[in-house]
């Protein structure tokens, strides 16, 4: 019994160790600070417009 405790124990630590912090943001923690949501573009990286302009590339040849 003292032993599956221990290991028990042992799991847990290094799981809480591993275990990524929380990054949820709450609208109520933005309003307190005295923020407010913004909607944002995302816009693509070099690197996808170029993949993305390559796949085109590729499906038009294969039509």
């Amino acid at each position: 019994m003292e032993k599956s405790r221990k290991e028990f124990r042992r799991m847990l630590e290094e799981m809480e160790q591993l275990a990524l912090p929380d990054q949820t943001i709450y609208p109520e923690d933005l309003e307190e600070l005295g923020l407010t949501p913004v909607e944002h573009v995302v816009t693509r990286t070099r690197k996808q417009a170029r993949l993305e302009d390559h796949a085109k590339r590729f499906r038009s040849l294969r039509s």
